[in-house]
């Protein structure tokens, strides 16, 4: 434990050091930011619509927002890609770091361009293989939520929890080990070995990783807003910038653990 303790406080000198880390978090926070903001409108038009009492109006209003709806998905998997991309630039930035070798964010970037298939192929893999994992009990906890049983929405949804921890743990080094290993496929069951092998870390760094999540989870709460005005603009950016700076941590520490003899 007194090694994983010593870990988490040189990710804080890795981000002292290195302030350029935070750069692209903050990128890509506020890039899913736009998706929020757009989702959010989104959702308010479609709020309006279920107040409309003909049926006639609801089915044409309802189709002139399908478009909308379909470039949402198509705008979050591209997002997805963008940030499967950066993510995995951390490990070669904290390699780097390591052997005391100075280096670029966009280099770093580059790298990961160029192997895309071998390094963001495993890790769509094992994001599909949770999200596989999850879609039954997220259905059961909807089915508690909307039949309005308190007690078991509250166990359905500790549940959830439990199991996305323990898919976390399982995946835990999937950018470390795509990345570094650059085995392509096999880099998803070298992810599970590496975390059984290193369940310690992988449940630190999961603890961890859940907590600041959580954390941003809250701040993100307070940025939603039913009207856009500059100064709701400004708080949602800051509070963005915010949860990208717990997101960089949870980043660098990744590799940190990863790396660790």
């Amino acid at each position: 434990m007194k090694d994983l303790l010593k870990i988490l406080k040189d990710s804080f000198v890795v981000l002292k050091k290195e302030p350029k880390l935070f750069f692209p978090k903050i990128f890509l926070s506020l890039l899913w930011g736009f998706i929020l903001l757009y989702s959010m409108n989104l959702l308010v038009k479609m709020q309006e619509i279920t107040l409309i009492e003909s049926v006639e109006l609801k089915a044409v209003l309802l189709e002139e927002i399908f478009p909308a709806a379909i470039f949402l998905l198509f705008l979050s998997f591209f997002f997805f890609l963008i940030d499967s991309v950066i993510n995995s630039a951390y490990p070669l930035m904290i390699q780097k770091y390591l052997k005391k070798q100075k280096f670029s964010v966009l280099n770093c970037i580059k790298q990961v361009l160029q192997n895309f298939f071998r390094i963001i192929l495993p890790v769509l893999i094992a994001f599909f293989i949770s999200f596989l994992i999850l879609i039954p009990f997220t259905v059961f906890f909807s089915f508690s939520f909307v039949s309005g049983d308190s007690f078991l929405t509250l166990i359905s949804g500790l549940v959830i929890l439990l199991i996305v921890f323990l898919v976390t743990v399982l995946f835990y080094f999937i950018y470390p080990v795509a990345v570094i290993e650059k085995k392509g496929l096999a880099s998803v069951f070298s992810t599970v070995r590496k975390s059984f092998s290193n369940t310690k870390e992988a449940s630190f760094g999961t603890f961890i990783a859940l907590i600041l999540s959580l954390f941003s989870a809250f701040i993100a709460s307070f940025s939603e807003t039913a009207e856009i005005t500059v100064l709701a603009l400004i708080v949602f950016v800051l509070l963005r910038i915010i949860t990208a700076v717990l997101a960089t941590y949870a980043m660098v520490l990744n590799p940190m653990l990863y790396f660790k003899k």
